[in-house]
């Protein structure tokens, strides 16, 4: 799939990397590799980088559950993404001058967790450590799904941990994940740390929010 993803912004011809000043209106694009297979690739750059939520769109497509069947347009190549019966089928086409149709890539059992997975991590590393709270919260549901809003510490929070009977480690990060837990009979969240993502189940009061801190 894409390789050596670098997020940008363009304006007046100039290439600016994500920074506090960033705004969910900015313009986000990506420069990028499509790996076809024996070392063949298209690289995307300049006017032709695909927005980020263009590959964000493919990505969860490759995702989704069920019967589905979505095709995506990048330029001059087309996306068909299928899904059924657990088997995810892909296939990439170029567009030519003359109207007719180059298949580039066709797979018809593609094993799309590690992909999606590393596009992911690739995804919230660049974004989340360099901006600010309203790209990460923006993002972060695009990339990660409908959150609770009204949760104290909503997808994209810049968190610590507090040292309590769960919690024995310090640790500073972003929430990246939330969910119920019965035992509990409260939410628990998932964090990015360290440029990774850790899977250890974090309450409420294990958390302390440090948006307002300039740390």
């Amino acid at each position: 799939m894409f390789s050596n993803i670098k997020i940008i912004s363009r304006s007046n011809n100039l290439e600016e990397l994500p920074n506090m000043n960033w705004t969910p209106k900015t313009r986000i694009a990506c420069i990028c590799n499509l790996e076809l297979g024996l070392g063949e690739q298209i690289t995307f750059y300049g006017a032709q980088a695909p927005l980020l939520e263009q590959l964000i769109d493919i990505y969860k497509a490759l995702e989704q559950l069920g019967a589905v069947s979505k095709r995506f347009r990048l330029n001059e190549y087309e996306f068909l993404i299928n899904q059924c019966l657990g088997r995810t089928e892909i296939e990439v086409s170029r567009m030519n001058w003359n109207k007719s149709v180059s298949v580039l890539l066709k797979k018809t059992d593609f094993y799309a967790r590690p992909h999606i997975e590393k596009f992911k991590l690739n995804v919230l590393n660049q974004l989340f450590y360099s901006t600010n709270e309203s790209i990460r919260k923006h993002y972060g549901q695009l990339l990660l799904g409908d959150y609770n809003k009204l949760d104290d510490f909503p997808i994209g929070t810049k968190i610590e941990t507090v040292i309590t009977k769960n919690v024995k480690t310090f640790r500073r990060g972003f929430v990246v994940g939330q969910g119920y837990s019965k035992n509990w009979a409260s939410f628990f969240y998932i964090i990015l740390t360290e440029g990774k993502i850790y899977n250890k189940r974090y309450r409420k009061e294990d958390l302390l929010n440090t948006e307002n801190r300039s740390d």
